[in-house]
């Protein structure tokens, strides 16, 4: 009788407590930088919400920080598996080679494992990148550029201190290719035996090319570089990774550590970490707590916890100073107080980017046939009210990229069967024409039934005597297919009408917008999440830009 007295008074305690959490908006504020959550029934969602861990690793010139990065990299990883968590790690061509030496048996067992394996992009130094490799090339130049890269060592000069200084004449120059050493991709993916699954950085169309024609299915970029409002999209034939909810480590976690690290050190903390958006708190689990609020509890989302190896330790590309040990420590423990709060009390279920990729891809549905006119009116409908292409066309059941439009279209004015594979889009910049008369339907049929595309939408085609771009004969298509005989052709760019002033993409960015398409999970009848982090990455931009990142003197951040 008397346990169930005091069982009654313990849950009636309870309820009290969690009532007044309730009362307080869910969170209570313990000043080293933990919030008190409610559980994980108080904010569980109808639809699952997902887990994804990245971790991607750079090279390190310093032995000293080369053994920093491998020691932290393995705390992390322990760390995550106490949560049930396998992070996806994300290599560089250098990083691969320098982990290799490091932590030899981490790679080991990595390779043992089958487990996917990531590549974290090529537009990391040393100089010059892929991204200066290839700019101003034309596409078939620029794409060879990227496989010469992902196909040899590259030459690195030693440490001064590791050996007497090398005569100049003598000291290879950084980021040389060595085509006596097999390097980059080609080297990852011998070792592994099996191509990465995911990408980083997309940043150039024919960077993204080359790391498909290595085999893989998956990047991350067009958030933070053309500002799209979904993660989830195709592009170029590569699914972006679903970041509904992205845990930026410049812009989210370091400042919460940091400001954890100074409220401990009796110091003032929010003066010494100013980061993120300021219409966010500064607290991580209440940033996090609004951003999931925004999203739709029906619909399936994913949360994306992402560091770089280097915001392990403090490295800082012109900076010598490190974390300190006592710092290292705080730091890794924030990291485990954070996983901890989001499986735990959150209910996050994590997962391995494979299976993300899965869940849309079962909705990577191609048109049909008999979706032809519905397609052929959206484009001319876009074309008379915007101007000019838009991003995709929809119908009822799916969304279809311009790419799989042209071929269906060009199939079925010329009586074929439609055969539809990856198509880019235009790999040749060109302008509307000056004029255009009107075109009968049997010179646009027999148009369609002449062209041929092995990788790419052609930049012209000749319609009877006269020669129109590819987003002209797509319009011309689009009106024949409805009946319209003659077509009067409208002057139109190959350009999207939104991606048009895109500030980071260039002309072949651009035009492989051919092949862009939203993605949808396989269970939510073709909804769409939209995605919270795409205003952190704006801020994180533009803050780089004004130069104002560096507001707060280095003397007043702590730790250092």
């Amino acid at each position: 009788m008397a346990n169930r007295l005091i069982g009654s008074w313990n849950r009636l305690a309870v309820a009290v407590s969690m009532l007044v959490v309730l009362l307080a908006g869910g969170h209570v504020w313990s000043g080293d930088g933990r919030v008190a959550g409610t559980g994980r029934s108080e904010r569980a969602s109808a639809a699952p919400r997902y887990l994804l861990t990245i971790v991607n690793l750079n090279y390190f010139p310093p032995p000293a920080d080369q053994r920093l990065a491998a020691q932290a990299l393995q705390e992390f990883i322990a760390i995550a598996r106490e949560h049930g968590v396998e992070p996806e790690l994300f290599f560089t061509g250098l990083a691969f080679d320098m982990y290799r030496e490091q932590l030899p048996e981490l790679l080991e067992e990595l390779k043992r494992s089958g487990r996917d394996w990531h590549h974290h992009g090529s537009n990391r130094p040393p100089s010059p990148t892929p991204i200066d490799r290839v700019r101003g090339l034309p596409w078939h130049e620029a794409v060879k550029a990227v496989q010469e890269y992902e196909r040899y060592a590259i030459s690195l000069p030693k440490p001064r201190r590791d050996r007497p200084p090398m005569p100049e004449r003598s000291k290879p120059p950084l980021g040389r290719l060595d085509h006596s050493r097999i390097g980059g991709l080609k080297k990852m993916c011998a070792y592994f035996g099996r191509p990465p699954f995911a990408t980083g950085r997309w940043m150039r169309a024919p960077i993204l090319a080359v790391c498909r024609q290595y085999g893989a299915r998956m990047g991350v970029g067009l958030q933070d570089t053309f500002q799209l409002e979904s993660a989830w999209c195709w592009y170029m034939g590569v699914l972006n990774r679903p970041d509904d909810v992205f845990v930026h480590p410049t812009w989210d976690f370091n400042p919460w550590v940091r400001h954890c690290w100074a409220v401990r050190q009796g110091l003032p903390g929010h003066a010494n970490a100013p980061a993120g958006p300021p219409d966010e708190p500064l607290d991580l689990k209440q940033k996090l707590q609004r951003r999931l609020a925004k999203l739709d509890p029906q619909l399936p989302a994913f949360v994306t916890f992402c560091f770089h190896d280097n915001d392990f330790f403090g490295y800082r590309w012109r900076s010598r100073e490190r974390y300190s040990d006592q710092y290292r420590r705080f730091y890794m423990a924030k990291c485990d107080e954070f996983l901890s709060w989001l499986i735990d009390e959150q209910g996050l279920q994590p997962i391995p980017l494979r299976e993300a990729y899965q869940m849309a891809a079962a909705r990577n549905l191609k048109p049909t046939e008999a979706e032809a006119p519905t397609l052929a009116r959206r484009v001319a409908e876009a074309v008379a009210k915007e101007g000019g292409l838009p991003l995709y066309v929809a119908d009822d059941r799916s969304a279809y990229s311009l790419a799989e439009c042209w071929q269906l279209f060009a199939a079925v004015l010329s009586g074929r069967r439609p055969s539809l594979h990856l198509l880019l889009g235009p790999i040749e910049p060109g302008g509307p024409s000056e004029r255009l008369g009107s075109f009968t339907g049997p010179a646009i049929r027999q148009a369609a039934s002449s062209v041929t595309a092995e990788d790419s939408v052609p930049p012209t085609v000749h319609v009877g005597g006269t020669e129109v771009n590819a987003a002209e004969f797509l319009y011309l298509m689009a009106k024949t297919l409805l009946g319209d005989d003659p077509v009067h052709g409208i002057p139109l760019s190959m350009v999207p009408v939104r991606v048009a002033k895109l500030p980071r993409a260039g002309d072949l960015e651009k035009l492989q917008f051919w092949s862009y398409k939203p993605a949808f999970y396989a269970d939510t009848g073709g909804r769409v999440q939209p995605a919270t982090s795409v205003a952190v990455n704006v801020f994180g931009q533009r803050q780089r830009r004004s130069g104002r990142m560096r507001r707060v003197p280095p003397s007043k951040r702590p730790p250092w």
